[in-house]
């Protein structure tokens, strides 16, 4: 096992997020130094969709939380936030959205246990047959990440928009 990967058993845990939570999760999305506004555009495109504009803030995402029909986690560690998911239950589907790790933790295995933790909290809510999720073509590190994780390109279902540039991927129970 990588010595990296954070153990079962540790203080991480997923909680409902707060609205106060919102700001360091839009911090995770303001610019560097060496990034081009037009990277950090594509980022936050790629991370929520055509919905949350450049330059990404607490407030915009408190908007989205507030009036959205998800609902809205955050994974922390020690009370350090280290993610972020959304859920949206639809009959017996999970569709996750808005998954992100707090780049300061990534490649410790943390989006697998956001993965993990997001899907065990649907299920403790509803008989989930099916978990779901869009994610950008081009975003290649999250298709690995899913692909890894067990999740499968599907056809998308009829009555739910496709976003133009990305694929829909199930993970069937």
């Amino acid at each position: 096992m990588d010595k990296n990967l954070i153990q079962v058993g540790s203080d991480i845990e997923l909680r409902a997020a707060a609205i106060e939570d919102l700001a360091a999760v839009s911090a995770w999305f303001v610019p560097r130094k060496l990034a081009s506004s037009a990277e950090e555009r594509e980022l936050i495109r790629q991370w929520a969709g055509p919905k949350i504009r450049y330059p990404c803030s607490a407030e915009q995402l408190a908007f989205h939380v507030i009036n959205g029909n998800y609902q809205s986690f955050t994974l922390t560690e020690n009370n350090n936030i280290v993610g972020f998911g959304q859920i949206q239950l639809v009959k017996q589907r999970a569709h996750l959205a808005r998954l992100v790790i707090n780049p300061n933790y990534r490649g410790l295995g943390l989006a697998k246990r956001l993965l993990s933790e997001l899907i065990e909290n649907a299920q403790q809510q509803i008989q989930v047959k099916e978990v779901s999720l869009f994610v950008y073509l081009e975003n290649t590190t999250a298709i690995a990440c899913y692909t890894k994780f067990g999740f499968a390109e599907s056809a998308t279902p009829p009555g739910i928009n496709a976003l133009d540039g990305c694929r829909f991927m199930t993970l069937r129970y």
